[in-house]
């Protein structure tokens, strides 16, 4: 929750819990196509399913940012959505 309120700050379209075909992603950001997912390890013990699914929803023109265990600072959490739209094309 404390990410969703981080990442809503920045976009205020991001959505918790957006639903997509058979998934539900932590935080999206539906106009850029990005996923934002929040990875406990203990929770997330299932690599193989972890990388199906990214690789699903990048092969729909999603782009994810990643953060395991940690919650970043605004800055970083900033930074990365930057860059990741500015990378958007390639």
């Amino acid at each position: 929750i404390n990410l969703f309120s981080m990442v809503k700050s920045i976009f205020p379209s991001a959505e918790m819990n957006y639903p997509f075909f058979n998934y539900s992603l932590d935080i999206a950001i539906p106009d850029q196509r990005i996923v934002i997912e929040y990875d406990g390890s203990y929770w997330h013990q299932d690599k193989e399913y972890d990388k199906r699914r990214q690789k699903y929803l990048e092969n729909h023109k999603w782009k994810f940012i990643k953060y395991v265990d940690i919650l970043p600072s605004n800055e970083q959490l900033e930074n990365d959505i930057k860059n990741i739209i500015c990378n958007k094309g390639t």
